[in-house]
């Protein structure tokens, strides 16, 4: 005999499990802002717990709002945007949204397709992490009147909300602290990217090295794509060519996590022989058996700060607009530099 359909959980059935009104109950679950925090959160738990499922299309018609949130990130495969991600998804689920994600690689045109798909969903609010081409794209948002808050900046002018990572101040702290080791020669690896996040970081170097009177030409550039990692065979040349680089500035942190591997197949011990310092301080989300010297680009607290400011402008509340949140960089201490 074929099984009938499940009956939908309704609102009266929450509220008949958690002694609160049905209209308390609606209130909570579309993230009224009346309705205090410690309710809203009891009675999603008790709907998830239920299997209470949103009809979107009809809360939509009735209230004007798809309860959804879209982030749009260039990498979700890099480790740092998948926290990020997560960390979005948590934040949405307990204001009562769904967030759903879109990968784009830094391509404008993949970014415009998301765009479009964001605004035929509609979507209630955005977070993007903006390709170098994006004005068009933002403008699409703009036009329809979808908020949205970078969680970067494409260039270093903003008129536009926006969380950013003090880049400069990054690598300035990393050039101290290599200056502190006393470090002879520094490999500065970087990738070939369009945003200023990487120039950023090799200027705030270089002014830390330039106050110590430490020689430029003593700083050896490469230029890596992403996610190629640090190959041995590359890293062999590197050392033939440059045998006195005793400290290696990786662009993050899992880039790190396979230099640490590269370097132990050539022999080198960190920091003795060669010093490892980072960017992002991700490695307890990583399988990391050393403590990285890594400065702190929280991607949590890039989300928290991003999702808090969306949903100001998604209440209406623009009165501080365009915001730009520069979030801080201090140094988190490990066994590598």
């Amino acid at each position: 005999m074929a099984q009938g359909r499940k009956q939908r959980v309704t609102l009266r059935q929450i509220a008949e499990e958690t002694g609160y009104a049905v209209i308390t109950v609606s209130k909570a679950l579309r993230g009224e802002r009346d309705i205090a925090e410690a309710t809203k959160r009891a009675i999603r738990e008790k709907a998830r717990e239920m299997g209470y499922v949103q009809n979107a299309a009809a809360s939509m018609l009735r209230t004007g709002r798809s309860m959804l949130i879209a982030a749009s990130v260039v990498d979700i495969t890099n480790p740092y945007w998948s926290i990020f991600c997560r960390s979005i998804e948590s934040l949405a689920f307990e204001k009562g949204y769904t967030a759903m994600f879109m990968n784009v690689d830094a391509r404008s045109e993949r970014e415009r397709r998301a765009v479009n798909a964001m605004i035929q969903r509609g979507v209630d609010g955005v977070l993007i992490d903006p390709s170098a081409d994006c004005e068009k794209n933002l403008r699409l948002l703009q036009n329809v009147g979808i908020p949205f808050v970078l969680v970067g900046c494409p260039n270093q002018t903003f008129h536009y909300d926006a969380v950013w990572f003090d880049n400069e101040q990054s690598g300035y702290l990393i050039g101290r602290r290599l200056m502190q080791r006393g470090c002879k020669k520094i490999l500065y690896m970087d990738i070939p990217d369009p945003y200023p996040i990487y120039s950023d970081r090799e200027t705030g170097l270089r002014r830390a090295l330039a106050e110590a009177g430490f020689p430029q030409d003593r700083v050896v550039a490469c230029r890596m794509l992403s996610g190629q990692g640090a190959p041995v065979p590359m890293m062999q040349e590197i050392f033939q060519r440059h045998p006195d680089i005793d400290a290696i500035f990786a662009f993050n942190d899992f880039s790190a996590l396979q230099l640490l591997s590269t370097l132990r197949k050539l022999g080198k011990r960190v920091p003795e022989d060669v010093a490892v310092i980072s960017v992002d301080n991700i490695q307890r989300f990583l399988e990391m058996d050393t403590r990285l010297t890594s400065v702190d680009a929280s991607p949590k607290t890039r989300a928290e700060a991003a999702f808090d400011l969306l949903i100001r402008r998604m209440e209406g509340d623009y009165s501080d607009y365009p915001r730009l949140i520069t979030l801080p960089a201090f140094l988190q201490e490990g066994e590598t530099c």
